[in-house]
């Protein structure tokens, strides 16, 4: 969607035209571009957000992730529309609020209204410094923040202060208040940085477990670094802010395109949106544009980098473990593992052969009538081969080669000379029992 500010008294001619009736804009003398909506500069702050981004607060409540982002240069209206530098006065939300502050009071009263249910909403607040370094806005420590991915897929950030959140708009306060600002041509307090605030709802219904992220993004002005009238520091930083955003066009232009490629790993704010983008998640991108004539480039390239957005389509599911398909899942990692096992004592020349009964699982060894007996020099390589890893899946921890293992109740030593061995698991091993016996060849 597009949002056009009021024209100030020093912003020269508007040449933005828009018809309400198609859902149109022109721009200049014949530039014509339509989007999804179009909220003009007499359009309420309650308009946009009640059209956009409501229904995205209910979805989030039901496992499906969310995004917002505002895109636009300096002084077009993204901070205002989006609300991260809100000040909250009273227990009313005013007219001018923007959209997080909305969102925020509008996620606690669904939460109230919801029966037999455990909900914990938690929020992390960073920004994406000039020099891809991630700043924590919600601690005065310098936390080091990194974007890392989980080992089932997925992204997140590892260092970030986490806060559960009881009063939200508190937490929206004090972020918005660290965000790293400079004065240039542009505007008297233009953000340098692009604000993350994130908010992590995780929900328990009886066997269920649902979770979702709600992502909103205000990015750093768009403007070509000449018209801001930066110089030394300044200028440094708009050139790699300027990167940042290049990086996410990249990303925007090569999902439009449907290429095979998606260059995610290019910045580290295109790694923190990757699921708003192309992946699972419902997106809102706000294109916030000037109308004075002055401003009349900058206005046409964001408006083209909305139209290439518009043909992004991410794959929407929900997000919901249940419980014992949860545990299902363990067992069946478990058993493969076992599997994989077996086959690599099999290699070795110990047979195995497996056994169900009931909710157990029995695995007994043969009788090695031929082949090497297990001695401590043989049992070594063997472990090595094997990439035996440092705890077991009872949580045992291997201390030497003869495969003793440091836990009450585990594996009985492996001796040198090779005689009867048994091993019994403990009971938290989901009653997963091993029983067997290797005599000598």
């Amino acid at each position: 969607l597009v949002s056009v500010r009021p024209i100030t008294e020093t912003g020269g001619h508007d040449v933005v035209t828009h018809d309400d009736s198609s859902s149109s804009l022109i721009i200049g003398a014949d530039r014509s571009f339509t989007f999804d909506y179009i909220f003009s500069h007499n359009s309420e702050q309650i308009s946009v957000y009640e059209t956009l981004v409501l229904s995205l607060v209910r979805d989030c409540l039901q496992g499906i992730n969310a995004t917002v982002l505002a895109y636009g240069q300096t002084g077009s209206g993204k901070t205002y529309t989006m609300g991260t530098a809100y000040e909250f006065e009273g227990a009313e939300l005013p007219r001018s609020a923007g959209i997080i502050p909305r969102a925020f009071v509008d996620l606690f009263k669904h939460i109230e209204l919801m029966e037999a249910a455990e909900v914990n909403v938690e929020a992390q607040f960073v920004e994406v410094l000039y020099n891809e370094e991630l700043h924590d806005l919600l601690t005065p420590k310098k936390n080091i923040v990194k974007v890392q991915e989980k080992s089932g897929g997925g992204i997140y950030l590892s260092g970030a202060t986490t806060v559960t959140l009881h009063s939200a708009l508190s937490v929206l306060r004090s972020g918005g208040y660290s965000r790293s600002t400079a004065s240039t041509k542009m505007n008297a307090q233009s953000s340098r940085s692009h604000a993350i605030l994130t908010l992590l709802v995780n929900q328990k219904k009886k066997d269920e477990l649902i979770s979702s992220k709600f992502h909103f993004v205000d990015l750093a002005g768009s403007e070509r670094l000449g018209r801001t009238g930066a110089e030394g520091d300044r200028a440094k930083e708009g050139i790699k802010i300027n990167y940042g955003l290049l990086a996410l066009g990249n990303v925007i232009n090569a999902l439009s395109e449907n290429q095979r490629h998606i260059p995610y790993r290019d910045s580290k704010l295109t790694r923190l949106l990757c699921d708003s983008l192309g992946g699972n998640s419902r997106t809102v991108l706000i294109a916030c544009i000037s109308p004075a004539d002055i401003d009349l480039g900058e206005s046409v390239n964001t408006l083209q980098y909305a139209t290439r957005a518009k043909k992004i389509r991410n794959v929407i599911s929900v997000n919901i473990d249940n419980l014992s398909s949860a545990d299902a899942a363990v067992l069946k990692k478990l058993m493969a593992e076992n599997r994989r096992l077996r086959q690599q004592l099999k290699t070795r020349g110990v047979p195995c052969q497996v056994i169900f009964r009931s909710s157990r699982l029995v695995l007994t060894p043969k009788k090695c009538t031929e082949g090497p007996v297990l001695r401590g020099p043989h049992i070594l390589p063997l472990k090595n081969g094997l990439q035996v890893r440092s705890r077991t899946l009872c949580g045992g921890l291997l201390v030497n080669a003869n495969m003793q293992v440091k836990h009450e109740n585990n594996f009985s030593p492996w001796n040198d000379e090779g005689g009867h061995c048994g091993e019994v698991w403990p009971s938290h091993c989901r009653s997963m029992y091993v029983n067997h016996s290797c005599g000598r060849g």
